[in-house]
């Protein structure tokens, strides 16, 4: 059973942002929990899976399904080998990603110390939604950048994710501090 969790989410601008967090048993509010420091100690689970994760899966789904459909030189464009690695590359990188989200989500449940692990996962989870992102849309060419598909928005949604709740960089910073650099 986790110690803590999201309860309360409001959607802004297609990210979540928690209101209210539980924890072992009390309800705070997201501002009481950052006067304490916990909102930087602590990173949701369901939150990352959501905004980054959440996001490279829904972007390889439609790739996928888009490499199986179009048909190029009398073949769908999923059997020439470019676009096979290119979808991969992307699962590949979205399980790793998904592994350390559970491991930092994991080692906060277990009452440990996991702000290294945190900024890894949000590091690897948000870098690889925008690898995704960037992958499909040259999959996806020309009808990538177009409304009538919904790879035009995640791709925005990627880069939000990408800089949202502390940049690569930042979070590179964290786990360089936490390594003793």
């Amino acid at each position: 059973m986790p110690l803590w969790g999201v309860i309360r989410l409001a959607n802004a601008v297609g990210r979540y942002k928690a209101k209210e967090l539980m924890m072992t048993g009390d309800i705070i509010s997201a501002e009481e929990a950052q006067k304490i420091g916990l909102v930087n100690k602590v990173v949701s689970q369901e939150k990352l899976l959501e905004e980054a994760e959440g996001i490279a899966r829904k972007i390889l789904t439609k790739a996928l399904n888009y490499a199986k459909e179009r048909v190029q030189f009398g073949q769908p464009i999923g059997k020439f080998q470019a676009i096979q690695f290119m979808l991969a590359n992307m699962y590949t990188e979205i399980e790793a990603a998904r592994l350390l989200i559970y491991r930092a989500a994991w080692m906060i449940d277990q009452g440990m110390k996991a702000t290294r692990e945190a900024s890894a996962a949000k590091l690897m989870a948000s870098e690889t939604a925008m690898r995704t992102a960037t992958n499909a849309m040259q999959i996806f060419g020309g009808y990538g950048y177009m409304k009538e598909y919904a790879i035009q928005r995640y791709f925005r949604e990627a880069k939000l994710a990408e800089a949202g709740e502390g940049t690569s960089e930042v979070q590179r910073m964290i786990i360089a501090k936490h390594l003793g650099l």
